[in-house]
């Protein structure tokens, strides 16, 4: 009905915690796994969706356990596009997906194109290329720090972009200061017993040190914090300071930069950068099924595996219905989200008036201002 593109696929993963006894045998979709709400502590199940940037609309979804790493469901996953993307051509499609789906086997076993984000930790040399010699481009209205080079990565020669986020470096800086500032308390608390005569703690070398080392356990920390052991054989204290030259350095080097991977030689740096960042389509529809208003999916009240696909089956389903009224609506010139027009159609009452005299049973819509007229002529028209 809509022709969309499907030149560019977006592939991502969720989950979503259930209130499933842990001792309930008859499910075996929802298990224990890192949940990405925190709820480490019941079952869950996950969803992963293809969708695209122009449609907005889960074009494929599946079902599994909530025990199953990402990397292990892609395999699966993307060998069933073949069966459920019409039209299937590999050397026309591209896959967007995160780096939580790499591995070697998975990057080497891709049919179509491909570009996601990788690991830096496994190509540590690139963190030498300093973020003066990126270049700027222009995307969305702002300027984007990136870097392209052709490199070996696992074996195969592909396309690797740079680029540098000032809000992500922020995010990092952060977590950096509060690590520190954890460390920091944590030496001082052993400062303290080890002055206190009272204390049961042994006050070896080895001992101080073994315990430093479980303080120290933040890489970048343990580089930033400069410690000296007063004492010979028996440590009396724990002098430190914070190397703020160390510290900048590290956040130069390291902070704010992400590597986006791929075969697409032909494209340029704002084709991979758009379509990597074009993912977000998929990100609104996690949020949009955890929305408790309109689509969410949890909670559920069904315990058995196919109660709980049906289920999830039926929530995808009213959320494609609603955004394909969203996309006639938009393009009748009513600029309204996908929530707005559900609670303005959701007021729009209709009532039956039975006549004095008789018999007779007529239908009429209650009053409604102008922007439930607008949507209901709409709807009407559909």
């Amino acid at each position: 009905m809509y022709n969309f593109e499907l030149e560019k696929l977006a592939l991502d993963y969720t989950n979503y915690f259930s209130y499933i006894d842990s001792n309930n045998e008859k499910n075996t979709i929802a298990q224990m796994g890192k949940n990405k709400q925190k709820r480490n502590d019941l079952r869950q199940y996950s969803l992963a969706i293809v969708t695209t940037k122009e449609s907005g609309l889960p074009l494929y979804s599946h079902v599994y356990e909530g025990n199953v790493n990402d990397q292990t469901e892609f395999f699966q996953y993307v060998n069933s596009l073949r069966t459920r993307i019409p039209d299937y051509n590999p050397d026309s499609i591209t896959l967007v997906f995160d780096g939580g789906s790499n591995n070697k086997n998975n990057l080497a076993m891709l049919e179509t194109h491909y570009v996601c984000s990788f690991s830096l930790s496994s190509c540590k040399d690139l963190y030498d290329i300093d973020i003066d010699d990126y270049s700027e481009l222009k995307y969305n209205g702002s300027f984007i720090k990136n870097y392209r080079l052709t490199k070996g990565v696992w074996g195969e020669q592909r396309e690797c972009v740079l680029t540098y986020s000032s809000d992500l470096a922020r995010g990092q800086l952060k977590e950096l200061n509060k690590a520190i500032q954890s460390t920091v308390s944590n030496i001082d608390e052993l400062n303290k017993k080890l002055s206190n005569p009272k204390s049961r703690i042994v006050k070896s070398q080895t001992s101080i040190e073994t315990k430093l080392k479980s303080i120290l356990s933040n890489v970048h920390v343990k580089e930033i914090i400069r410690l000296e052991l007063i004492g010979d054989n028996t440590i009396a204290e724990i002098k430190y300071h914070i190397d703020d030259e160390v510290k900048g350095d590290i956040i130069k080097k390291y902070f704010g930069k992400k590597l986006i991977v791929s075969d697409r030689k032909d494209w340029s740096t704002y084709e991979i950068i758009k379509a990597y960042r074009e993912q977000d389509s998929i990100e609104k529809i996690f949020k949009s099924t955890k929305d408790p208003h309109h689509f969410s999916i949890r909670p559920q009240y069904h315990y058995t595996d196919q109660k709980i696909r049906v289920h999830i089956f039926c929530c995808l389903l009213g959320f494609t219905l609603a955004s394909v009224l969203h996309k006639e609506i938009v393009n009748a010139g009513i600029d309204l989200s996908k929530n707005k027009i559900l609670d303005n159609l959701r007021n729009i009452r209709q009532c039956f008036i039975k006549d004095k005299v008789g018999t007779k049973v007529n239908k009429a819509l209650e009053e409604m201002d102008d922007i439930q007229k607008s949507l209901w002529n709409i709807v009407n028209e559909l």
